[in-house]
């Protein structure tokens, strides 16, 4: 890979108060910035529509994005840019140069120690959470820590999986002893890494890696007494699930550690362009034309709403409309793949990546906020933990916890098995669509998503898929093996 962060400059005519405070903003602009895909609609792709949650939508014509490819498990290495390798990679290569400059001394007196480590641990926080998804979705990556000169490729073999997330941990340990709880006087608290938003993280992490021992730990010191831990932070989950995903709504909630917030509007820098990839059409018609709709759910997964008489959160995460739009005059049929062609056609779309656009080309974009991290996510993760570690009685209140707020019934599950179970389906409804399912399929266990998957079948009773091992990661771009003799590929690929 080639690590050029953007604004490239010496270290001593950055090394301020003010030029660490503009490379900490452009961290956080990358990830917010309507050029940017990877927290808008790739890790969607890769987590949702790779699993049995949602489909392509409508047949993908875009090689760079190969959401057809991804769903049904044709991706190769020529199509795998799209799963996020360079986006990421160009984000912790920003990080890295903060870290860097960081590092030597400065003559500014307006930067302190204090000022100092906490740019650097917010940095260290965003450097981990990218890597992070670069290990969910490829397996061992490269580790590029330092920043290099913008034609410098850095040809390093992968790490193993372990050095991966010990220095994820490593990232993540060292910012929670520098962040502070919280920015009093800060309106968007959870656009900025906090402590909290970093025990929530290195709680994800450890449980992904399957050291349940230490994600009960971090689980227990950032939440709240209310769910038996000892976290002071205020978090509390929102009383009314949809407001997650209301595009008014959805900004600062008190269930947030971690978000991207958007501003919407015609050609706004930080609109959240994945608005009108995703909702549905009528719901966006100052588009001059509607667009390919990506992402639809599936029917087993509204099934699976329905089934469960989870009808709270299932109009929550999506909305049903008819397969044909008229708009100036015109008629469109969305016609997603695996979903009846007929005009009256009801199609599920998703809603949490945004309702409406503001704006009239396409050029515009909505103003959700993305939520990274949340309560009920850590709350599930301490009773997966609990389980795990043989305390299943203590786990099953936390599953009726999530469980009451959309006022379904306390869970019938009670042996170790059954919770196990019981915890993977809370969480396929309570994060559908919101980026978590291959990751919780996967941790769950290789046999059991090989075997979800290939005995998944669509609305007429046609079995889609025939994966194996090899499949549940994605392959190494080839512009990556091309630059990089060092750089090996992933097993079947």
């Amino acid at each position: 890979m080639t690590i050029t962060p953007p604004n490239q400059v010496s270290s001593e005519s950055v090394n301020t108060l003010a030029g660490l405070q503009s490379i900490s903003n452009n961290t956080f602009e990358q990830m917010v910035d309507a050029g940017g895909h990877f927290y808008q609609w790739f890790d969607l792709t890769n987590e949702d529509v790779r699993s049995d949650n949602s489909y392509d939508g409508q047949t993908d014509n875009n090689s760079n994005e190969a959401i057809t490819q991804c769903d049904n498990f044709t991706d190769n290495a020529t199509t795998s840019e799209g799963r996020g390798w360079p986006e990421l990679y160009g984000m912790i290569g920003t990080c890295n140069l903060l870290i860097d400059v960081a590092a030597t001394p400065s003559k500014d007196p307006k930067l302190t120690d204090s000022a100092r480590s906490q740019l650097v641990a917010s940095a260290k926080f965003l450097r981990a959470l990218h890597y992070f998804n670069l290990v969910k979705a490829y397996g061992p990556v490269i580790l590029a820590l330092h920043t290099y000169s913008g034609d410098t490729a850095v040809r390093k073999p992968r790490a193993a999986l372990a050095d991966c997330y010990k220095q994820i941990v490593t990232d993540l340990t060292d910012a929670i002893g520098s962040l502070p709880m919280s920015y009093p006087g800060i309106t968007y608290q959870h656009t900025r890494v906090t402590k909290p938003a970093a025990q929530a993280l290195l709680a994800k992490v450890y449980a992904q890696e399957g050291d349940y021992a230490n994600c009960l730990a971090t689980c227990n010191a950032v939440l709240p007494a209310a769910y038996g831990g000892s976290g002071t932070a205020t978090q509390s989950l929102v009383a009314n699930f949809a407001d997650l995903f209301d595009d008014n709504k959805s900004a600062n909630t008190t269930e947030s550690y971690f978000e991207i917030q958007h501003l919407g509007g015609t050609n706004a820098p930080t609109r959240n362009f994945a608005t009108w990839l995703i909702a549905p059409s009528d719901f966006n018609l100052t588009i001059p034309d509607p667009f390919t709709k990506f992402v639809t759910p599936t029917q087993d997964l509204v099934n699976d709403y329905k089934n469960s008489g989870d009808l709270i959160r299932m109009n929550g995460v999506m909305v049903f409309e008819n397969n044909q739009t008229d708009f100036n005059g015109r008629t469109f049929l969305d016609n997603p793949n695996h979903y009846p062609t007929t005009p009256t056609t009801q199609i599920p779309y998703l809603i949490t990546r945004g309702q409406h656009v503001q704006g009239g080309s396409y050029a515009a974009g909505g103003s959700q906020a993305i939520i990274i991290l949340r309560l009920a996510d850590i709350i599930l993760l301490k009773a997966e933990a609990l389980n795990k570690t043989g305390n299943t009685a203590a786990a099953i209140p936390l599953i009726n916890a999530i469980r009451a707020r959309v006022s379904l019934a306390p869970t019938t599950a009670s042996t170790q098995s059954d919770v196990a179970l019981a915890i993977l389906h809370e969480r396929r409804l309570e994060f559908a669509g919101q980026a978590q399912r291959w990751s919780d399929l996967r941790r769950f266990g290789s046999d059991y998503t090989i075997s979800l998957m290939n005995g998944f079948k669509d609305y007429l009773g046609n079995k889609l898929y025939n994966i194996n091992a090899n499949m549940l990661l994605y392959a190494i771009p080839i512009s990556e093996l091309n630059s990089n003799p060092a750089c090996t590929q992933n097993a079947g690929y």
